[in-house]
């Protein structure tokens, strides 16, 4: 027994000290960025591994885009172009997650919205706009969405989903703004 106890203490001691690798507790170094985002865009780009590639649009999302001004027209192209669904539903996420929200990516994510052919990607993009919508106040370029007074729904307290009758997918929200208004 008591050589067993020396025996672990000494693995964890020379795991715990060990040069050159990183410890239990210790993260990797991080990659350059300067030379890293670009190895993200042309892996997102060119690579056959659709794999590869959706991890890539999901680790370009990490970054600034005041800094690498080119991530948002490689997510924007993936979106549009890619044939796996895996790699658009990350370039979907990451569109929506980066900031600041600009123009090309909010018209991108609504014609992911209304054409994907992937009902998860669809889905995605649907929740992303109706995020940018209620919380950041961001104006689809479609021109769909009406803004009605609160006291129209008798004070709606929460988001609304109503299906459209006839019509097997396609669903009216109603989503109440602080500023006593709801958006249709």
């Amino acid at each position: 027994m008591g050589r067993c106890c020396i025996l672990i203490i000494t693995l964890l001691l020379a795991a715990f000290t060990s040069e050159g690798r990183a410890g239990p507790f210790k993260r990797p170094n991080k990659p350059d960025p300067a030379e890293h985002v670009p190895d993200l865009i042309k892996t997102l780009k060119n690579d056959p591994n659709e794999r590869k590639r959706a991890e890539a649009a999901e680790e370009l999302r990490e970054y600034d885009l005041r800094t690498f001004p080119d991530i948002m027209p490689t997510l924007i192209e993936a979106l549009a172009n890619d044939g796996s669904a895996s790699v658009r539903y990350d370039a979907v996420n990451s569109i929506g997650k980066l900031r600041p929200i600009s123009q090309q990516g909010g018209y991108a994510i609504e014609q992911a919205a209304a054409n994907d052919s992937s009902i998860r990607v669809r889905a995605a993009a649907k929740a992303h706009l109706v995020y940018w919508i209620s919380v950041n106040g961001f104006r689809s370029s479609r021109g769909t969405h009406l803004v009605l007074p609160q006291r129209a729904f008798g004070g709606l307290g929460s988001g609304l989903m109503v299906p459209v009758p006839g019509h097997f997918g396609r669903y009216v929200f109603a989503l109440p703004a602080p500023d006593e208004r709801v958006y249709v």
